[in-house]
């Protein structure tokens, strides 16, 4: 099984370890009801069987426990390694591959398939006991009578074999049940995201929730419960075609073959231990195929990710930033109309210290540029290379640890970087007070106390993070866009000029025609390509730069 292998790969020690406890744990399980059956038969000085009973009860209790805890520790450790591999591996993954596999595949991955996979794991050392039990139970009947064994092999063929072919449909139903609920989560993020125009609208937003949302709730639902109905009665039945076995064992058996009083006795107190274990497998069978789905969604979304494995090298092309140049660099993608949009070729140096300003038009190419500058873009065709230096695929992790930025839609977070440093916070402070957020936010322990904001008020979070990050190139994409008058005056008249005199190079995505006489280099595009380029007052259009 796909899930039990994933378990134990790389594990072998563990795996050891935790069957030989399960062996005699097992082994402890079946003395157990051997010696209850000699107690009611007679055969044994019952003071003997007592202490037995009592010793083989503590090692059942001690083997069994440390077995099961040895488990879940190893499927726990798994279950990190996973979440912290698929993390890293969506981290490594460039922005453009994470977009066509959509953030509703990934939520789905990360939240209920993990969750899936988690809940798998805790019946699974339950499980793993169970067949150890079980099969010590058939070591113990097949000293007891080979024909009993024959008996409780041949319902376990009838049963394990009945209940694969039975499953093949409930399976089938769990797999479109999960696909479903892909479709399910990008809904309900609809309904999260679009709120507030639902809101204004009572019509649309009953229309949404009954006919979007609950159809596919609906039909999940449906799938679901059909998948676990069938289950129900693949389990119930399998459960009683174990009992099948001790009536055939009581009631025909005697009739075609020699069984003694005692042989019978011992072997229904056999059978009727193991159907506890056998339970407890039924059980659980349906959460370990549901994990079984989850892995291979899981696996699936895996093979799509980064499969490079590094971590990025701090200061990899020196301490300071020398010189960035774009060397006919093109990039292609597709457009909201699913029409290729090509920005490109474009050739630009960047000095240090310098103030750029990004231009242009919706759609023009803007952001895109940006996202090649920063290597969250890898270029098609063209070279970009830093401090003399190309970047390659080797190289691009190293070479975006020089970058900070604040995107348009970009994320806040509560921690602050580099908040162990002597002096971050208190620079957090002095900027919240510039800002006006003091009153709102406080550091506590190098957190911010809430990110819970205005857009504006966030994105002048965001911007005192990057301060506290301390790189050398900062790029702003359409920062001031949410900003009042005064911080708007504030961020282009006093926090460029500010970073600009600690030596940072800022690339500013802008549409503030007002403050374009800030910048020392402005650049104009249209239809991804540079159209104008302004640098300290002198104006060259494409056609006269190429000139």
């Amino acid at each position: 099984m796909n899930l039990i292998s994933y378990i134990f790969k790389n594990s072998a020690t563990q795996l050891a370890s935790i069957s030989a406890a399960s062996i005699v744990s097992g082994i402890a399980g079946a003395s157990l009801v051997a010696l209850i059956g000699k107690a009611i038969t007679g055969q044994e000085d019952n003071l003997v069987l007592g202490g037995l009973f009592i010793l083989i009860c503590l090692v059942f209790v001690i083997t069994k426990s440390l077995s099961e805890v040895a488990l879940l520790k190893l499927t726990q450790i798994k279950m990190l390694e996973l979440r912290l591999k698929l993390s890293r591996k969506l981290l490594s993954t460039s922005p453009k591959k994470l977009q066509e596999i959509g953030k509703d595949g990934l939520m789905v991955i990360l939240t209920r398939d993990i969750d899936t996979f988690a809940t798998a794991f805790q019946v699974i050392p339950g499980v793993l006991s169970s067949i150890i039990v079980i099969a010590a139970c058939m070591a113990y009947t097949a000293w007891l009578s080979i024909e009993v064994l024959l008996i409780f092999i041949l319902t376990m063929i009838v049963c394990v074999g009945g209940y694969i072919l039975a499953e093949r449909e409930p399976v089938k139903e769990l797999v479109k049940s999960r696909n479903k609920l892909g479709t399910l989560y990008q809904y309900l993020r609809g309904l999260v995201d679009g709120s507030r125009e639902l809101q204004l609208n009572q019509n649309r937003s009953d229309d949404y929730i009954n006919n979007t949302v609950g159809t596919q709730a609906n039909e999940y639902a449906n799938l679901y419960i059909k998948s676990m109905s069938k289950y129900t009665w693949i389990n119930n039945v399998g459960h009683i075609l174990f009992y099948q076995s001790i009536g055939i064992t009581l009631f025909i058996a005697p009739v075609f073959m020699e069984l003694t009083k005692d042989i019978a006795i011992s072997a229904t107190l056999v059978m009727l231990y193991v159907i506890r274990p056998i339970s407890e497998l039924l059980f659980a069978m349906p959460s370990i195929r549901q994990a079984s789905v989850s892995l291979n969604k899981i696996r699936e979304i895996d093979d799509q990710l980064s499969h490079q494995d590094k971590s990025a090298q701090p200061y990899a092309f020196g301490k300071s930033f020398n010189s960035l140049a774009l060397e006919d660099v093109r990039f292609s993608y597709q457009n909201s109309k699913e029409e290729t949009f090509t920005v490109g070729p474009i050739s630009l140096e960047i000095k240090p210290g310098e103030i750029i300003f990004v231009i242009g038009g919706n759609g023009s190419g803007k952001t895109s540029l940006g996202m090649l500058i920063l290597g969250l873009f890898q270029v098609e065709n063209g070279k970009i290379r830093f401090n003399g230096q190309e970047i390659t695929s080797d190289n691009l992790l190293d070479y975006r640890q020089y970058f900070s930025a604040i995107f348009s839609d970009g994320y806040v977070f509560e921690k602050l970087p580099n908040s162990l440093i002597r002096g971050s916070c208190e620079l957090a402070q002095l900027y919240l007070e510039k800002f006006k957020l003091d009153h709102k936010v406080k550091i506590i322990n190098g957190r911010f106390s809430t990110t819970a904001l205005s857009t504006g008020q966030r994105k002048r979070l965001a911007l005192i993070s990057t301060f506290v990050e301390d790189r050398p190139i900062y790029l702003f994409d359409e920062w001031a866009a949410e900003q009042d008058p005064e911080f708007k005056h504030i961020f282009y008249t006093e926090i460029i000029p500010e970073m600009k005199s600690r030596g940072k190079t800022i690339i500013v995505v802008t549409h503030d025609d007002a403050y374009f006489d800030t910048a020392e280099h402005t650049i104009k595009l249209q239809d991804g390509l540079i159209s104008q380029q302004t640098s300290y007052g002198t104006s060259l259009t494409a056609t006269e730069q190429a000139c």
